[in-house]
């Protein structure tokens, strides 16, 4: 098969994209892979004969722009076609790539992808859009309010204290990877830590804070119109915020954390994954992190990634490569799927109009 890779994106995330584009592409190693760069300023370039120096030496820049055309399944370089794509990897973390953006890109070129479902991919993204999806689905979550630069820092303060109680996390609502995430004592920490999450975005979600909590993953996706629910894993933290060291730099996500996890209530969180799977119709795989309250022993939802880092193939114990062929299946019969449904409506509106 054909298959376009596409990874890096205008985010925060972008390194963590590469990543995940580059091991993505590699385990795709039999099929003939080709693989497009969005730089930090959102250019697309076919990444060619590349080192990983050159992402780090930003050398990225002689490489030859490309696009995709609505109703073309080519990708082109100017006016000329260059690939012709079976499907489409998104290895995209963040925005302008994991909110659905590039899925609507491909959907217009006509181009099976993971993950296609913009809606889904768009409400993941979205922590303050999401928030209110898990009150629809009466799932349990935690006191918040979402701030944006319209809220002065005073009515900032009085909602906080009307419906908020310290301490508190403050999340910039389209963010990932713990950029931008602050926890915040009390009223005197609330002015500084706002203006930095600003930074990352306008809008932000301001929330109870637990102080005694452990955080589990648990991933899904779909196989034949099967739901396929991995095991569960614990990360284990540095502080109380799983942070982007955490994750990436000291040792990094794969090394620490418990494999399979158990615990009492792994039934209920597998159940809820699979719920929020079905429910945003989502397709590719998602993984689903949640906060477990020691005292109350709830697991709150805390979020939903559309396109998780190394597509989450280290949950199901699965080879890379054939995890990654697996949701490529899948995407195919699923753009199948759509195409067979009737989008277009014949009418003589225009030609009644014409009499006139």
């Amino acid at each position: 098969m054909n298959i376009a890779v596409i990874y890096g994106g205008k985010s925060v995330e972008h390194d963590i994209s590469i990543i995940t584009g580059k091991q993505v592409a590699c385990a795709l190693s039999k099929h003939n892979v080709v693989e497009i760069y969005i730089d930090r300023r959102g250019v697309w370039r076919l990444a060619e004969d590349i080192q990983p120096r050159d992402f780090v030496e930003q050398r990225t820049n002689r490489w030859k722009e490309v696009h995709f055309r609505p109703a073309s399944d080519s990708l082109y370089r100017k006016n000329r076609k260059v690939f012709r794509c079976d499907a489409a990897v998104l290895a995209l973390h963040g925005v302008n790539g994991e909110d659905g953006s590039v899925s609507g890109v491909l959907q217009l070129a006509d181009i099976p992808c993971v993950p296609s479902g913009i809606c889904a991919c768009a409400v993941a993204m979205d922590k303050a859009v999401f928030k209110v999806f898990l009150e629809g689905l009466k799932l349990p979550i935690l006191p918040y309010i979402v701030t944006n630069s319209g809220s002065s820092y005073n009515e900032v303060c009085n909602l906080v204290q009307e419906s908020v109680p310290f301490p508190l996390i403050l999340k910039p609502s389209r963010c990932g990877s713990s950029i931008g995430i602050e926890k915040v004592e009390d009223i005197d920490e609330l002015s500084e830590a706002l203006k930095r999450a600003r930074q990352f975005d306008d809008c932000t979600v301001i929330e109870h804070a637990l102080t005694d909590f452990f955080e589990v993953n648990c991933a899904v996706y779909a196989d034949d119109g099967k739901f396929v629910v991995s095991d569960l894993e614990k990360p284990i933290r540095s502080s109380d915020i799983l942070s982007f060291a955490d994750k990436y730099v000291s040792g990094g996500k794969f090394k620490k954390r418990d494999f399979p996890f158990h615990f009492d209530k792994e039934e209920e969180v597998k159940q809820t994954a699979e719920l929020l799977y079905a429910r945003l119709n989502a397709d590719g795989v998602m993984r689903v992190d949640f906060m477990v309250d020691n005292v109350s022993g709830i697991p709150y939802v805390l979020e939903v990634n559309s396109i998780p880092g190394s597509l989450a193939y280290y949950l199901f114990g699965a080879n890379v490569g054939k995890h990654v062929e697996n949701l490529i299946e899948e995407a195919i019969a699923h753009h199948l799927r759509e195409k067979a449904i009737t989008r277009t409506f014949s009418s003589n509106v225009l030609a009644m109009r014409g009499k006139k």
